[in-house]
């Protein structure tokens, strides 16, 4: 590439020069003129200009509106400068429409004031990468909370079928409990009759009939005193049943409430930690790009 300040020659500073001329000259290969729409605006109406300025803002890839650009010769003097701003607002310097400004001053002074393609590269490229850390992040926490929930959902499946196995053990065993008791008492009243009968059937033999008629009257109070024990005996042991089976459901609901409980706050946590692991990331993101 040439330096415009050194090929002045070639680009005709006349007032007669025509802008078809102009244009040919300025988009000529040897200055790698490329159109951008991020740009240094010269203004809608007719301005004068060093013509080695214009070959200067060709070099650095800036769009230039040659029809309303009238070449004309005039004084390196001094520009004023104006802060104007980018598309992608960030600042640079807008050369005043009225005024000529040498080359050098340009190169040397307000150079880096200019929009240049590497931060629009830097910046895609720090999108880019924000883009793809948020995408990760989310993929992140959406696989960390299914994960989470189908753990507490099986975990809280083999409580529950372990807890109605040991609750179904506890209720036949109470009902084992329950007809061991009645049988015992079953028997016990049955040896008690037996002996009674036996009794009485000596004593009516050996002692006379009134004593008999007293033993009968023990025996039936024996056997009605029975009776109303094997009957408290089975009710004794249906409640015994229905306490137990009660407890067992409200332990199972209780530890089913637990399991739910705990499952919820294990999931706000994941997500309150993922919330500030992506808040980091993309403050940190900002902050290298910025």
């Amino acid at each position: 590439m040439q330096n415009p300040s050194q090929n002045t020659s070639l680009l005709c500073r006349s007032r007669q020069q025509t802008r078809k001329d102009t244009y040919m000259r300025l988009t000529d290969d040897r200055f790698k003129t490329r159109w951008k729409k991020h740009s240094i605006l010269l203004g809608h109406h007719p301005v004068g200009f060093d013509i080695s300025i214009l070959a200067y803002l060709v070099n650095k890839g800036e769009f230039i509106a040659l029809d309303d650009i009238e070449l004309v010769d005039c004084e390196p003097e001094p520009s004023q400068l104006e802060d104007v701003e980018c598309p992608d607002e960030k600042p640079f310097k807008c050369i005043d429409t009225q005024q000529c400004l040498p080359l050098d001053r340009v190169c040397d002074q307000h150079a880096d004031c200019l929009c240049e393609d590497d931060e629009w590269e830097d910046t895609c490229v720090a999108l880019v990468v924000v883009i793809v850390v948020l995408i990760v992040v989310v993929v992140v926490v959406v696989v960390v909370v299914v994960v989470v929930v189908v753990v507490v959902v099986v975990v809280a499946a083999a409580l529950v079928i372990a807890l109605e196995v040991v609750f179904i053990a506890i209720v036949v065993a109470a009902l084992i409990v329950a007809l061991v008791v009645v049988v015992v008492v079953v028997v016990v009243i049955v040896v008690v009759v037996v002996i009674v009968v036996i009794v009485v059937v000596v004593v009516v033999v050996v002692v006379v009939v009134v004593v008999g008629i007293v033993v009968v009257v023990i025996v039936v109070v024996v056997v009605a005193v029975a009776v109303v024990v094997v009957a408290v005996a089975v009710v004794v042991a249906v409640l015994l049943v229905a306490l137990v089976v009660v407890v067992a459901e409200v332990l199972v609901v209780i530890v089913v409430v637990v399991v739910v409980v705990v499952a919820v706050v294990v999931v706000v946590v994941v997500v309150v930690v993922v919330v500030v692991v992506v808040v980091v990331v993309v403050v940190l993101v900002l902050i290298m790009v910025v």
